[in-house]
């Protein structure tokens, strides 16, 4: 029996003395205003090869009632024209181009692209960076803003460098005199920062950081006891602390003059060592966000922004032309609680309108359109209401997706600083790995929670009676999150890893002892880790090969071979070992899901093995889906994503759609999902606890009430979604 967490909660609050809080400036999240009540999914055209004053006609006849301005200044005429017409529109480029987005013109095209260190124009850690944001702000928000504006962008796509791609930035003076005083605050064992850094110290005693290149060799030619990145690792994170606070000023700045719109940024990438989004940071840096769905950023944000009021976030919208898969991504994103889409108005080259004519893909999606946006789906945008998730967490690791980039790059050798964004979204094993455990739960039914550990370190686990906690690919662990881990086993959760959790500390140095050895019945050998990926190969994608299908980017030395897929398997312990610790129980899986980010894979041989493997496991946790979907004439619904959200205290709304595994990209709709092609008639099962207490369904696709028999059904298109009214009993 799953037992309280009152000696958990203890634990969290003792061992918080251990935790580094960094110096993190947070905002508010935005008050709901009359807009929110009255617009639900919002679809705002980006002004490209389009105007919407010119072509507001051709927008009403597809049901567009939706457009952006560009930066403000000078566009007050612009903002009035909308408010007359009762359109909405968000504020793009507030803080202007060139300072959070790097252009050539601004300095980009002088910055070293072979892996050397170099100053970033416009550095974070200098006044003036500041300071000629809040001119732009000044310049721009007075004549932008409005009642009718939804949002405003402080900028485009914003990085440290160029998206996500290694550039070796910022080595300002500036910035390395701020790291000295970084550092003393990151590091409270003296003893423990002399060993990490006895390497890169100065005569003088200031820490010296490094690039990459000067750690690369440390993860291909030692074990990873032995590792010491903390040159490179700490500098990193130094980057993104400095990246987040400058973001979270220039949105305080912003709000002064944006009359409750929500301050944010547009086009935001997936977690990686570069770049400088760590949503563990940016989500208190930002009231609103458009985050390409790379690495499960969309998974990310549904989780860390949940408590009402919900800070609203966006997706980027490129219909392919193919008209079941353009349905189907605003379907898939409304049910997943965004707030709406940006468009970019050109299929293939072609705009969406051309002198007076709608291209025909957009006609056939005029429907759509208007569904999506109907009043009676209106609350699944709202920021009042909440997601609802299963008693199970999955921890998001920034510091290990950091380390994750480090082992994925050691397969370029001396070439990583040509490992681009483009490549890094297809090959990055944290963000693949990331996905593959969210599918692989929500094909079982479920919906987990994403936390960070500084979310686990203030007890989360307890707040959200977790019974279950999943650490997907979290190689980099600080010590006190480890003790919180393991106390979290020992009163009765659950624990389950895919593969060695805890290699290196939040540093990137290997531990003496390792942390997890007694949760996982692994002994006191202190190197029991170093025969984890024991040197001839460290990576799991093989980035060398992006070109070629995802399946055959992973390298089969020392994997299991099956249905000629290779499976990640190191030789310590057995695969699938679980090790009862305290009341509870750690399971070490001692392979790797990132293969089944391949639909063909997720839903062939290996996926089923790992579906029912993982399900005994919760099954045994006394984790049950509270819902259960099952689909005529097919042996399971894995593929199907049920969600629910509470809209108010007695009424929820429960949504189904299809559940692809998508490749994104931030120029194009991505690679092509694949969906059923036929309508879908869909048995759904609600728990005893939840028929209980069940008074009304009402279908929202139709207005009709579904009769209280068990199991009901719905009928639903394959490439959109279903969506029911439950009211509950008081």
């Amino acid at each position: 029996m799953f037992r309280g967490h009152r000696f958990a909660t203890w634990i969290f609050i003792s061992l918080s003395f251990l935790t580094v809080v960094q110096a993190q400036v947070a905002v508010p999240a935005a008050k709901v205003r009359a807009i929110d009540d009255e617009v639900g999914f919002a679809i705002l055209v980006w002004q490209f090869k389009t105007d919407a004053l010119q072509d507001a006609r051709q927008y009403e006849g597809v049901n567009l009632f939706g457009f952006h301005i560009d930066r403000g200044r000078g566009q007050k005429s612009r903002v009035d024209w909308g408010v007359d017409r009762d359109w909405v529109y968000y504020v793009d480029h507030a803080a202007g181009k060139g300072t959070l987005h790097l252009t050539d013109r601004s300095g980009l095209s002088q910055i070293p692209r072979d892996g050397t260190a170099a100053i970033r124009p416009h550095s974070f850690s200098d006044p003036a960076t500041d300071e000629q944001l809040r001119r732009e702000l000044d310049r721009n928000l007075p004549d932008a803003i409005s009642e009718r504006a939804l949002a405003v962008a402080l900028d485009d796509e914003v990085s440290i460098g160029t998206f996500n791609s290694p550039l070796e930035l910022d080595f300002s003076p500036d910035s390395l005199r701020l790291f000295q005083k970084w550092m003393r605050r990151a590091w409270s064992d003296r003893s423990a920062v002399e060993r990490a850094w006895s390497e890169s110290k100065t005569d003088d005693g200031q820490w010296n950081p490094q690039t990459y290149e000067s750690v690369r060799r440390q993860i291909t030619e030692k074990p990873p006891s032995q590792w010491r990145l903390a040159p490179w690792f700490d500098f990193r994170a130094f980057n993104d602390e400095q990246f987040s606070n400058a973001i979270a000023k220039a949105t305080l700045h912003a709000m002064e003059k944006a009359k409750g719109a929500p301050v944010g940024v547009v086009g935001a990438q997936q977690p990686s060592a570069y770049g400088g989004v760590d949503y563990s940071r940016l989500r208190d840096a930002i009231q609103f966000v458009e985050a390409y769905d790379i690495g499960g950023t969309n998974e990310i944000l549904h989780s860390f922004w949940s408590e009402a009021p919900r800070k609203p976030r966006m997706q980027t919208y490129f219909a392919s032309g193919n008209l079941a898969a353009d349905k189907w991504f605003l379907w898939y994103y409304l049910a997943h609680g965004n707030r709406g889409v940006i468009v970019w108005p050109s299929i293939k080259g072609n705009p969406w309108f051309d002198r007076g004519q709608i291209h025909p893909h957009v006609r056939e999606l005029a429907k759509t359109f208007e569904q999506v946006q109907s009043r009676e789906l209106a609350p699944l945008a709202h920021p009042r209401t909440e997601p609802v998730f299963d008693p199970i967490a999955v921890l998001v690791s920034h510091s290990s997706a950091r380390l994750g980039w480090a082992i994925d790059a050691s397969a370029h050798g001396k070439t990583w600083p040509r490992r681009s964004s483009s490549l890094d979204n297809s090959c990055n094993s944290s963000g693949k790995n990331r996905v593959a455990w969210t599918r692989l739960l929500e094909d079982l039914g479920y919906q987990a929670r994403l936390v960070d550990e500084k979310e686990i370190s203030n007890g989360v686990l307890d707040a959200m009676r977790t019974r279950v906690l999943i650490l997907p690919q979290s190689l980099a662990l600080d010590e006190t999150t480890c003790k919180v881990i393991q106390q979290f086993v020992a009163i009765g959760g659950t624990v389950i890893a895919d593969y060695f959790p805890a290699v290196t500390d939040q540093h990137g140095s290997g531990y003496e002892n390792y942390p997890f050895a007694e949760l996982f019945g692994l002994g006191e050998n202190s190197s029991v880790i170093d025969s984890w990926f024991d040197g001839r190969q460290r990576f799991e994608i093989n980035g060398e090969r992006y070109t070629r299908p995802f399946a055959e980017r992973f390298s089969t030395d020392d994997c299991i071979i099956v249905n000629q897929q290779p499976l990640i398997h190191r030789d310590v312990n057995a695969t699938w070992a679980q090790n009862p610790f305290g009341d509870g129980l750690a399971v070490l899986i001692n392979q790797s899901p990132t293969i089944l980010f391949d639909n063909e894979t997720r839903h062939g041989v290996i996926g089923k093995t790992w579906r029912d493997k993982l399900r005994r496991i919760l099954k045994a946790a006394q984790v049950y889906p509270e819902i259960v979907t099952e689909i005529d004439q097919r042996d399971d619904a894995s593929g199907i994503e049920c969600l629910r959200y509470q809209v108010s205290r007695n009424d929820q709304i429960w949504s189904w759609v299809a559940n692809p595994t998508r490749q994104a990209s931030v120029d194009g709709a991505g690679k092509t999902v694949s969906l059923p092609t036929q309508p879908l008639s869909v048995s759904i099962s609600p728990s005893k606890r939840l028929r209980e207490r069940i008074d009304r369904i009402v279908n929202l696709r139709t207005g009709e009430e579904v009769a209280l028999a068990f199991p009901f059904r719905i009928v639903m298109p394959g490439d959109e979604a279903a969506f029911v009214r439950v009211e509950m009993k008081p």
